[in-house]
């Protein structure tokens, strides 16, 4: 089976979850920037509503071009080329969101439950399984990235709660779900573009064409050892993009409420009064 010629249900499911997720993402930026100030302060560092429109608007725009632009470039193209579209989108992602100062207000007013719950699209996946039992993919790709996909999936919702309820556990839970992500989308790119393509045959085996291309190792000018069609390509230069984006700024949010709660520690043990030496 050719990989551009999988049913129509799992294009169907890809085009959706990418909808779905956008919807999401623009919906609560939305509702961020309509919630009332709790406090002068707050008041003082709400973002305005016409900025968070003209941002959402950009990022939103910017976002869906980028992947459709990138669709053209990631399939049959070099293997480089995935690779440096789906870094190239994750990075200019966090850049806006991290170092603009709209994208800053509005990730501090983003709730951290927020950023690891939206990822319960992950399991989206579990697609991999069937576009692999239909041909369209091998399985030493389908078995580790679906399977990390659906398990971050299912995990998202659990620690999100967690985290809303204010759990002791929900911190360490946070950044190991945030890790365990990260690899699975690493893992799933790097066997993608072939970089892992090898040692993922040798662990959990397919079908003997896949094999054979995945035993002529990482040939970054060499065509993508399984190139994706249209909508498929939408997962690894939308969704794939969007879920680094999403764990990198959770964990810049966790390193940085860290260093908060340290200050005024640091802050109490300064304030105390040093012993006087005794006169001599």
């Amino acid at each position: 089976m050719n990989p551009t010629d999988f049913s129509g249900y799992v294009s169907s499911g890809v085009i959706l979850t990418c909808i779905l997720v956008a919807a999401t993402i623009v919906t609560a930026v939305a509702a961020l920037a309509r919630r009332p100030a709790a406090s002068n302060s707050d008041a003082a560092n709400a973002v305005p509503r016409a900025a968070v429109g003209r941002a959402v608007a950009v990022v939103a725009g910017g976002a869906v071009f980028a992947a459709v632009a990138a669709t053209g470039l990631v399939r049959g193209q070099a293997a480089w080329v995935g690779l440096v579209v789906v870094a190239g989108l994750a990075v200019s992602g966090y850049a806006l969101a991290a170092w603009t100062e709209t994208g800053r207000r509005v990730l501090d007013a983003v709730p951290q439950s927020w950023l690891i719950g939206v990822q319960a699209y992950r399991t989206v996946g579990a697609v991999f399984f069937i576009v692999a039992a239909e041909g369209g993919l091998p399985a030493y790709f389908a078995i580790p990235a679906g399977a990390g996909d659906f398990v971050t999936g299912v995990g998202a919702p659990l620690v999100a709660l967690w985290w809303a309820v204010g759990y002791r556990f929900a911190r360490p839970a946070a950044w190991a779900w945030n890790v365990f992500g990260m690899l699975d989308l690493v893992v799933a790119v790097g066997i993608g573009s072939s970089l892992l393509a090898a040692p993922a045959a040798a662990r959990f085996g397919g079908a003997p064409e896949w094999l054979e291309r995945a035993a002529l190792g990482f040939q970054p000018f060499a065509p993508a050892i399984f190139p994706f069609g249209a909508p498929l390509t939408l997962i690894p230069t939308f969704l794939v993009p969007i879920a680094l984006v999403l764990h990198a700024l959770s964990l810049r949010k966790l390193v940085l409420e860290r260093s908060r709660r340290a200050e005024p520690e640091a802050t109490g043990l300064a304030a105390l009064p040093r012993p006087v030496a005794p006169a001599a």
